[in-house]
């Protein structure tokens, strides 16, 4: 009985150390791909990342309209997952090696999955505001009264800001079609 108990404990204690390390792992995964969406790295920090978690070469590519399942599956000589942004597959990690990945480095794809739809979503809202306020200076800039200088030093100081210089004379062209 002794014997017995002994193992048992033995056992439940080699499984209290997996789970600790697994853990202690999923942990580190989370840290790190955190840390690399606050950092603001992009989807190429996010692959990065991943790829040092998993020792192993990740890619990340837009796949616009994408019919990938968001699911870890495997693929030939590599693993897949598409990355959903609203619903949509919007890009595919694609992670290096035939060899299975242990249920943590699908969790860590996962994650990194995650991690992506927000780097891209905040491209793609950093993306729309530079246009919304370009178009609202291209709108100012065409209804201001340039005969007072005072109201149009604030304008341009806006269209340096976003890369336009109209310190020189201009012409605009417009087409209707």
């Amino acid at each position: 009985t002794q014997v017995a108990l002994a193992l048992g404990t033995a056992q439940l204690r080699a499984q209290e150390q997996a789970t600790i390390r697994e853990l202690r792992r999923a942990e580190e995964v989370h840290g790190l791909l955190m840390a690399t969406a606050l950092r603001g790295e992009g989807v190429a920090g996010v692959a990065d990342a991943l790829a040092e978690l998993l020792g192993r070469a990740v890619s990340i590519d837009e796949v616009p309209g994408g019919d990938l399942s968001p699911t870890v599956t495997p693929i030939d000589d590599h693993w897949e997952s598409g990355v959903l942004l609203d619903g949509t597959v919007v890009a595919r990690i694609q992670v290096a090696g035939e060899s299975e990945l242990s249920a943590l480095d699908v969790r860590a794809v996962e994650h990194a999955a995650v991690v992506t739809a927000l780097e891209l979503l905040r491209a793609r809202t950093a993306a729309e505001v530079e246009q919304r306020l370009r178009g609202s200076l291209l709108a100012d800039l065409l209804t201001a009264d340039f005969s007072e200088t005072s109201a149009t030093g604030p304008l341009l100081d806006r269209a340096r800001r976003l890369g336009w210089d109209l310190s020189g004379s201009q012409t605009l062209i417009t087409v209707r079609w």
